[in-house]
């Protein structure tokens, strides 16, 4: 219906204006969106609540859709109610105006990138938007360089009387204008002749050289540089937007508690040695301790669709999906804790990190006293039953 509406507001500012009816087809279609939107945002206003919908979570736009709605109310009273009155507006300069704030109708279809299919979309705008401060910096070196060459061209060439020269440097402003101009190669007269061809033949060639240098540094230089910061800024901003979303998604405990119980159902209901039945919430603690085939996990997390679906949802990578019934089971007992599993998967998420080699490297260390303390204890049995420690780490078969 967005989509449609936008779509309605173009065709309509070439074909309601001409076509001079009280209730024309464009007219009635604008009643029909109207009618459309009004009726979304009462189910809202009845769902939510007036305080809800204005003082929610998502209240901007709410208020932005309200705003929206109520001018095009006001727009159809005036159309149907005071044709007269509309008529009379049209007439005046103002009415360009009012007819403009049309297109601030085309703000609904801000809410449609809201969709998954968009995410592409919104990342290039995320990151443009990000880009921003760069291009403002860059329109000040800009403009910087061309006020500087504008200066020397209003100084050399501004002072004589030249056809198709003079008038074109004749002031700092239009200066600065032409210099512009010719920095984006639209470097002609009014009649079509090159300026600075005319510049050659009255000036001389060394001036042409000017002209050259400053079309090089502009062209080759500046813009190329100003174009790869934009670019590696926009870049920038568009990193650091997916990867704030993705440590929001990381840190979204309702999403992980969710996707797990998805999983353990799917792995519990495969699992023929299990005899819980659900509703699964009512047998916790023995959901708990309950034991799991590494055969069932490894058939459920490659071939089971909803398995697979909560997964992706937490962002486990494919290529460690083969592996997780190994990666759960550390002793190599062949059967797996569904507690072991919900932690297992909370440690999985997110690209691995510095922390995690230094928690395994702290965690030898500290094993390192316990085994030398245990091979002291070793020793001293060792040597008070006269057994060669050798002996001891000998396999029997070995023996002599």
């Amino acid at each position: 219906v967005i989509c449609l509406n936008a779509i309605f507001i173009g065709l309509s500012m070439d074909h309601s204006a001409s076509s001079g009816e009280e209730w024309s087809p464009w007219l009635v279609a604008d009643a029909v969106f109207l009618v459309t939107f009004f009726s979304e945002v009462t189910v809202k206003l009845r769902w939510h609540g007036f305080r809800g919908f204005f003082c929610g979570s998502q209240w901007f736009s709410n208020s932005f859709d309200a705003t929206l709605i109520l001018i095009d109310l006001v727009q159809l009273i005036v159309e149907v109610f005071f044709v007269s009155t509309a008529r009379n507006l049209d007439a005046l300069p103002s009415a360009s105006l009012f007819r403009c704030v049309r297109v601030l109708k085309l703000g609904r279809m801000l809410r449609i990138l809201q969709a998954d299919v968009f995410k592409d979309l919104v990342d290039m705008l995320m990151g443009i938007i990000g880009g921003l401060g760069t291009l403002g910096w860059a329109l000040v070196l800009y403009i910087l360089v061309v006020y500087v060459f504008s200066l020397v061209f209003r100084e050399l060439l501004g002072r004589h009387e030249y056809e198709n020269i003079k008038e074109y440097f004749d002031s700092v402003p239009r200066a600065m204008f032409t210099t512009f101009r010719c920095s984006f190669g639209d470097c002609a007269s009014i009649t079509g002749i090159p300026i600075f061809e005319q510049v050659t033949v009255n000036y001389g060639a060394p001036y042409s050289m000017l002209y050259f240098l400053f079309m090089f540094a502009v062209t080759v230089g500046l813009f190329n540089v100003i174009s790869a910061i934009f670019v590696e800024s926009t870049m920038a901003a568009a990193n650091a937007t997916a990867a704030e979303k993705k440590r929001a998604r990381l840190a979204d405990e309702q999403l992980l508690f969710i996707q797990i119980t998805k999983l353990i159902e799917r792995i519990l209901e495969k699992s023929p040695s299990h005899h819980i039945t659900p509703p699964f919430s009512e047998a916790l603690d023995m959901i708990y301790q309950t034991e799991v085939d590494r055969d069932v996990i490894d058939e459920v997390v490659l071939t089971d669709k909803i398995a697979i679906q909560a997964l992706n949802e937490l962002d486990i990578l494919p290529q460690d999906r083969a592996r997780l019934s190994d990666i759960f089971d550390p002793d190599n007992g062949g059967t797996i804790q569904v507690a072991d599993i919900a932690a297992g998967i909370r440690r999985l998420r997110g690209d691995p990190r510095r922390s995690d080699i230094v928690c395994v490297d702290l965690m030898i260390r500290a094993m390192q006293p316990v085994l030398a303390e245990i091979m002291s204890d070793v020793k001293s049995m060792a040597i008070g039953m006269h057994v060669p420690m050798k002996a001891m780490w000998t396999p029997p078969e070995m023996q002599p």
